[in-house]
């Protein structure tokens, strides 16, 4: 499937911070799990996508003028794009053809405006369990006393690091429109029916409500268009999870393959990772990814749990597999002994025959567990790099602590 990810802040509204644009503006999500000062993709998401679709600013943003914090959300989305694993469309341009019909819907989103206060609630719960994440490394720095004696470029690294955790804290859930005061009569409208009937309180909710309920319906309004599924911010989900009930899904398009596949390597296998931009376009060009796109959409369809018991199954068929194999190698080396007594050629010709017989049984016999060969391999191959490249391990760490 393809698969856009979306770029926070498209709107059919005008923005009221247009001209101080915070950092999250026009960026394409990022790993809540995997916080630090530095984001990272959702690389695992990223594995279900024959193709993934990039809006032409966040595009520009990440490629030409990236801030720091997306270092390597800018390094994968141009390996994807030089690759042909991404393509580029206007965002802005087919919201733009959509302003009538995206009008009615906010419209008839806040008329009732109650009916989104548990949607609310959890979505910035979510934004300040990240925002908590993020800062809490910078504060240990500083605690520990890490400041001391920096150099030049490592200043930078710390304002950048400043930067971004004044951005977090100061904006609810990426609103940087909102000021302190705002973003407490908002909490205040959450925490009580009675103070949210109030037209000072109510109007602040109405406009928080405006500004997530325009930016989710956009990119409803931008799948239909293009006829992919959605990769949103998860803060997000809460209001796509209510909005696509009221059509009779629970989720939208390829929300629950993106939940599989992360619990995939996150409960059963988190061990078998690989995550930087060349190691997941190296498993993208596998045939072997169609193997496991299909296992993933077996734990859509409740045909297989991705839990431990399962990352045991797995372990002991593949175990079993192997020593079948070991054990086909065996006879197979003894029945063609004699050709390695052939005088200079016996040894390689005798391992060509071999192989030529055992690679075929091998290959069918591993056909199953396919899925499991390609993210073992991947991840053997990933930490056998960092182990030999140490300067990059310390990098890559850095970007996923």
């Amino acid at each position: 499937m393809e698969l856009a990810l979306t770029s926070f802040g498209l709107s059919h509204l005008p923005r009221r911070d247009i001209n101080n644009p915070d950092i999250f503006y026009r960026m394409p999500p990022v790993s809540l799990s995997e916080a630090s000062q530095f984001f990272t993709p959702d690389y695992a998401v990223l594995l279900l996508a024959h193709r993934v679709i990039l809006d032409e600013r966040c595009f520009s943003r990440l490629t030409q003028e990236p801030h720091p914090a997306y270092q390597q959300m800018a390094e994968t989305v141009q390996v994807l794009e030089k690759e042909g694993f991404a393509r580029i469309a206007s965002f802005d341009d087919i919201v733009a053809q959509k302003t009538g019909l995206l009008d009615r819907m906010l419209t008839k989103d806040l008329k009732e405006l109650d009916q989104w206060i548990p949607a609310l609630r959890e979505a910035c719960e979510s934004w300040y369990e990240f925002v908590d994440s993020v800062s809490r490394p910078l504060q240990r720095e500083i605690v520990e006393g890490r400041l001391k004696g920096i150099g030049e470029e490592d200043r930078d690294k710390i304002e950048a690091e400043h930067i971004l955790s004044h951005h977090t804290v100061m904006y609810m859930h990426h609103a940087a429109s909102q000021t302190s005061r705002a973003m407490m009569m908002v909490h205040m409208a959450m925490d009580s029916a009675r103070t949210r009937r109030k037209a000072e309180f109510k109007k602040y909710l109405r406009d928080t409500l405006a500004e997530y309920l325009s930016y989710v319906n956009a990119n409803i309004v931008l799948c239909n268009e293009l006829g992919c599924g959605l990769h949103d911010w998860y803060d997000f989900q809460p209001f796509y999870r209510e909005k696509f009930l009221r059509v009779g899904r629970e989720q939208p398009p390829g929300a629950s393959e993106q939940k599989e596949i992360k619990r995939l390597f996150e409960v059963p296998f988190p061990e078998f990772t690989f995550w930087n931009a060349s190691d997941v376009m190296k498993a993208l060009q596998d045939r072997r990814i169609e193997d496991l796109r299909k296992l993933v959409d077996q734990a859509v369809k409740g045909e297989v749990i991705f839990d431990r018991e399962f990352a045991v199954r797995a372990l002991q068929e593949v175990l079993g597999v192997e020593q079948s194999i070991g054990r086909i190698r065996n006879i197979v080396s003894y029945l063609t002994m004699p050709i390695g007594l052939v005088p200079w050629v016996g040894t390689p010709l005798q391992k060509g025959v071999e192989e030529a017989i055992v690679g075929p049984i091998a290959s069918r016999k591993r056909e199953p567990h396919s899925w499991f060969f390609l993210i073992s391999e991947m991840s053997q191959k990933h930490r056998k790099r960092q182990v030999e490249s140490p300067d990059n391990a310390e990098q890559s760490n850095a970007g996923n602590a």
